[in-house]
């Protein structure tokens, strides 16, 4: 038994026109949700991604008393503590979840995806029964307004910035020498 062998040309005819059908999935649901981003090219991705964005709120209203300056070299004004549980939460939920902390004192407003929370540097301890992580703030990225903040979170969901090798917080890592 031989094996099928398409026609000539089959091929390219059907790629371009799942290509046309692909587009037109696109477009429909840009048209839904206002975003659609393709992939049609990628040997390792699917096809089109509409991300969903998880944002979680936080805020430092004030500065920490000295028994949460438990990060060595790291000011007060950049130390942040957060709950576990909520970066337990924030596992749960997946990919695409951004923690936006407004730091009050600090006039800034900090975004995070859950990924650096997981890869940041941090001091964990119990507070009345509660484990809690303390961060430093520095090591995250910044936006200057609330209008920034869903194209900020659209473009790392799409740009994967996950998938790096390198270290994914602004924070300085020391490198093993070999």
């Amino acid at each position: 038994m031989t094996a099928y062998a398409r026609p000539p040309g089959a091929k390219h005819s059907d790629f371009a026109g799942a290509r046309a059908f692909e587009e037109e999935v696109a477009n429909a649901i840009q048209k839904y949700t206002g975003h659609a981003f393709t992939r049609f090219s990628s040997a390792d991705d699917l096809d089109i991604l509409v991300p969903q964005v998880w944002v979680e709120v936080k805020q430092k209203r004030g500065p920490l008393t000295s028994r949460w300056h438990l990060l060595t070299g790291v000011a007060e004004s950049d130390c942040f503590v957060i709950d576990e549980r909520t970066l337990r939460v924030a596992a749960h939920k997946g990919g695409h979840v951004y923690f936006l902390i407004e730091d009050v004192p600090g006039r800034r407003l900090v975004v995070a995806a859950a990924y650096e929370f997981m890869c940041v540097e941090r001091k964990r301890v119990v507070r009345d029964g509660k484990a809690k992580l303390i961060v430093d703030l520095s090591a995250f990225r910044t936006i200057e307004s609330l209008d920034d903040l869903y194209p900020f979170c659209i473009a790392d969901a799409v740009s994967q910035t996950w998938k790096i090798s390198g270290p994914v917080t602004k924070a300085l890592v020391e490198e093993v020498k070999a």
